[in-house]
């Protein structure tokens, strides 16, 4: 998502006012939930609606491989045999191949 339509959400939904108070007043503000509810559905919809390109699938698909293997490897290390380390190295070195 580009900074442009954060931003712009942002403002649709308010907070930006919000944002720009804590910036020149050096308190914390508590931003009500309407404004932040607002715009987390705006974001929500956005994501909802953009064209995923076969960049963000790729990217998408080595998420879940990386969390996969981390997994696994948990797995590894918390069974009791003797090369459960090597093992558990050996399926996070997968990523690095």
């Amino acid at each position: 998502m580009a900074q442009e339509d954060i931003v712009r959400m942002a403002r649709e939904s308010g907070l930006h006012k919000m944002i720009q108070v804590k910036h020149v007043v050096d308190k914390v503000y508590e931003i009500p939930s309407e404004k932040l509810g607002r715009f987390a559905a705006l974001v929500a919809a956005h994501e909802r609606e953009r064209a995923w390109t076969e960049k963000d699938w790729d990217e998408a698909a080595e998420w879940i491989r990386q969390q996969e293997r981390e997994a696994c490897a948990k797995v590894c290390e918390g069974v009791n045999w003797y090369d459960r380390h090597e093992a558990a190295a050996a399926i996070r070195a997968r990523s690095e191949k």
